[in-house]
């Protein structure tokens, strides 16, 4: 609401509630600051505008928003204190008296002067507050059906209140029915602000239900991340004719920030333009949010394996150290050990000390040598496992490498005889044996992602001799691997 420039005339007190300051009007009425005179406290006082006073649908309307807001007893919802009328007669309701500002202009703050409070995390907890406020009037049978930023109260001490239940629809026996109407001349006939209804609200679908409202809190997820309305049109009828057809703008941050890939997904979800594509409620939509803020896979959007190895290690970060930690614990023991047994050795004479000092310098340079060298070994290993799993992750290659199966006796190009290993052998392919009790057809796809591994294992095995031996000629690279492995 906004306040008007011109104040009208201050409505006769009632019996308890007495008005002192228009605080601003809406479709229906207005809304008063008003002493409360039995407990002496100040409220929000709504009176029916006069021109509406006489009209039954409207008075019925007014005090059922007033009865169906009272019984929604939850934080997430302004509390109503009672319902009277003022002196001429008109119905009014008064209400907890909330200090803060609109979603509307708190977004508004988020664009140009972003405090603590407007960080990202923040805002999404301000959403799950939303969503626990919806998901306990759907509880109790009733959907909002206008859940836009001006609906949403933000206070000065971080609540958060949903406010306006005017339109809102209460389900009966059949369920929730909405009221035909077919004028589209007057947003308020379609029961809801366009720019954030659901396709079958746009659409005056008679059978609504919960996931109406979630739609409408995809909308507001999406202004929320990106600081912009998610549907825009030139007029009311083309921004109708997109939330028809569940269109809305591309999700991109107004001020050009990254936009979470999970967010997009979480809104993707609950906006999806068939409702059985939705989330089954809002609380299941609420979960997914909560993940995301967890740091954990959401429902929206799963990990693949690789992702999820990543974010196992970033969760136990402190445990992949400590297994790391504990690996250079033992190479440090073994080596102790082995210089402890030389040093024994050493001990018979004076000539044989001076060489236990000798010794001990070896054995140092050589575990500094082993460490390097392990370290080297860690890193080929790394490389190799991490090509693996991507091998694995992925679907045969359009162009696959050759498979060779050595039980069919199946011989690559280049095998040859070796004498490090005392049979023939081959470092350009990669020979695969089919294990008796496994079908060779179900491993024909495996074998052929990881055939392409056979340049890695080559750069490996070499890698493994000398930093230079990478760069070997081809016949010297040969007799390297055949002859000395």
């Amino acid at each position: 609401m906004t306040a008007p420039t011109h104040l009208p005339p201050m409505p006769d007190p009632s019996e308890r509630f007495r008005p002192a300051e228009l605080a601003g009007k809406g479709g229906m009425g207005e809304v008063w600051i008003a002493q409360d005179q039995e407990v002496g406290r100040s409220v929000a006082l709504k009176v029916i505008r006069a021109a509406l006073a006489k009209d039954n649908r409207a008075v019925a309307a007014f005090t059922n928003e007033a009865r169906l807001t009272g019984r929604l007893d939850h934080p997430g919802v302004v509390p109503v204190h009672g319902i009277s009328a003022t002196g001429d007669g008109r119905a009014a309701y008064a209400m907890k008296l909330v200090r803060g500002r609109t979603l509307t202009a708190f977004l508004a703050e988020t664009r140009t002067a972003p405090g603590e409070a407007h960080r990202l995390h923040c805002r999404l907890e301000m959403f799950l507050k939303l969503c626990e406020a919806l998901a306990y009037a759907h509880e109790q049978g009733v959907l909002h059906r206008d859940l836009k930023p001006e609906n949403i109260m933000v206070g000065d001490h971080g609540e958060l209140f949903v406010m306006d239940w005017g339109v809102a629809l209460e389900s009966g026996t059949g369920g929730w029915k909405q009221e035909e109407s077919t004028d589209l001349g007057d947003s308020m006939s379609l029961f809801g602000t366009p720019q954030y209804m659901s396709p079958e609200q746009a659409r005056c679908e008679p059978d609504l239900d919960a996931r109406s409202d979630q739609y409408a809190l995809g909308l507001l997820l999406f202004e929320l991340t990106a600081l912009k309305p998610g549907v825009s049109g030139r007029d009311l009828i083309a921004v109708l004719g997109r939330q028809m057809q569940g269109r809305r703008d591309p999700f991109v941050h107004v001020q050009g920030e990254p936009i979470p890939a999970e967010l997009e997904a979480i809104v993707d979800r609950a906006c999806a333009l068939d409702r059985a594509d939705r989330y089954p409620d809002v609380a299941a939509l609420a979960a997914d949010v909560r993940r995301f803020l967890r740091g954990e896979a959401v429902l929206a959007r799963p990990d693949t394996r690789w992702q999820a190895a990543r974010r196992w290690v970033g969760h136990h970060r402190e445990a992949t150290l400590g297994a790391v930690g504990l690996l250079a614990g033992l190479v440090a023991v073994t080596v102790l050990l082995a210089w402890t047994v030389l040093l024994a050795r050493e001990r018979a004479s004076a000539a044989e000390r001076q060489r236990e000092a000798d010794l001990q310098g070896r054995v140092a340079s050589h575990a500094a040598r082993l460490d390097t060298r392990f370290a080297g070994f860690e890193g080929l290993l790394g490389g190799i496992a991490a090509a693996t799993v991507d091998r694995l992750a992925h679907a045969s290659p359009s162009d696959p490498e050759p498979v060779y199966w050595a039980d069919l006796g199946e011989r690559p190009p280049g095998i040859g005889p070796s004498a490090r290993y005392h049979e023939p052998v081959s470092f350009d392919h990669a020979v695969f044996f089919t294990p008796s009790t496994v079908e060779r057809a179900t491993l024909a796809g495996q074998a052929a992602r990881l055939a392409s591994l056979r340049h890695a294992f080559r750069r490996v095995l070499l890698a493994s001799a000398s930093d230079d031996a990478v760069g070997y000629p081809a016949d010297r690279a040969r007799a390297l691997l055949s002859d000395q492995g």
